[in-house]
């Protein structure tokens, strides 16, 4: 049930040239749902204007997806709100999704720093936990021209 505010953040991920790399990984409780008011994307290159662009691919689990990574800890926005969360998350992602639908794309610069995607309170990306086996997870997969660092952090509530 949505209300409880949360804030989750990857671990810098280092991409190399056409290589997709899923910065992160969240997930709702299986029958719930979450919702991703925002996301920040920051690159760390320098202000050259000479990198090729970064492809970010906002994506769902259509299919039975288990991803091998690190659990990332969710941050109560509020920590009066109680704890702890159903929704999880991974970063160090070592296994790409593979059966997704994307939900979005797009191409940021990586040296402009903060990248914020925020979505209106009546209309937030909405993630359906799964059932049967099928798992509602939601990606954030990079995909860069040249070596780079980024980090993303997704702000949300169950």
């Amino acid at each position: 049930m949505a209300g409880k505010g949360f804030y989750v953040r990857s671990t810098p991920v280092t991409l190399t040239a056409s290589t997709p790399k899923t910065a992160i990984e969240v997930t709702p409780a299986v029958n719930d749902q979450i919702f991703i008011r925002e996301i920040n994307i920051a690159g760390s290159a320098q202000a050259s204007g000479t990198d090729a662009g970064v492809h970010v691919v906002l994506s769902r689990a259509t299919g039975t997806e288990t991803a091998v990574g690190t659990t990332v800890i969710l941050v109560a926005d509020d920590p009066k709100n109680g704890l702890p969360f159903a929704t999880t998350a991974l970063n160090t992602i070592t296994t790409e999704p593979t059966t997704v639908t994307v939900i979005d794309e797009f191409y940021i610069q990586p040296e402009s720093g903060l990248y914020p995607i925020k979505y209106p309170l009546a209309n937030p990306l909405v993630i359906s936990g799964g059932t049967s086996g099928v798992l509602g997870h939601f990606y954030i997969t990079l995909t860069a021209g040249s070596t780079e660092t980024i980090t993303v952090t997704v702000r949300g509530e169950e």
